[in-house]
């Protein structure tokens, strides 16, 4: 298993493995989460904070070992339950990076009978208090991507090139939803840019 790492442009730790470091990125769209009041035509998350997990995934697609990655691109270096962000699982590393670079991966609901490569998550939860001791019977804003595309420019496949560890991506009309999207939908474009970096894991503090 590889450390986890992280870096972040924000001096306030989160819960992780991680080292810190600097990435820049931009993400706006529109927001809907008709139980919070929130229903903006022109959201930004203003993202600040970036990190990468690696671990080794035994059932990769290809039949072969290959890293398994979450990558996170954040508001502020807080929690997530009090954060905007994106968690990025990337199921197979290898098979992005040699195969699939510059190329746009289409984003397709968790419930379809097909193999994915990536799955994405958008969390509102600093738009969206969910917990005590703010409005703590809200549900959190939690949306699964749906739709749109991802297109990694480069991503760090540490098997196939381990000195290469830059991370970036660009994301094209996502759709993220959940089973009532008149209640809760977003749809988001933009793009990150961070590199990989090994070291002592950072604290955690509230």
């Amino acid at each position: 298993m590889l450390p986890a790492t992280c870096v972040t442009s924000a001096t306030v730790l989160i819960a992780s493995a991680c080292s810190v470091g600097t990435g820049t990125g931009e993400i706006t769209g529109s927001l809907l989460l008709r139980d919070c009041n929130v229903d903006l035509a022109e959201y930004s998350m203003r993202p600040t904070f970036f990190a990468a997990d690696y671990i080794t995934n035994l059932g990769a697609f290809d039949g072969e070992e290959s890293p398994f990655a979450t990558i996170r691109v954040q508001r502020g270096s807080y929690r997530e339950s009090v954060s905007d962000g994106l968690i990025i699982s990337v199921y197979d590393v290898n098979a992005i990076a040699r195969d699939h670079l510059g190329e746009p991966m289409e984003l397709t609901a968790v419930d379809e009978d097909r193999e994915r490569l990536i799955d994405i998550t958008f969390y509102a939860g600093q738009t969206c208090d969910a917990g005590y001791p703010d409005e703590f019977w809200r549900v959190p804003g939690n949306l699964h991507a749906v739709g749109g595309t991802i297109t990694f420019l480069a991503l760090h496949a540490p098997d196939l090139d381990g000195g290469d560890t830059e991370i970036s991506a660009i994301l094209d009309n996502a759709e993220f939803a959940t089973d009532r999207p008149d209640q809760r939908h977003a749809v988001l474009s933009g793009s990150f840019r961070f590199f990989y970096q090994r070291g002592a894991p950072a604290q955690s503090f509230p």
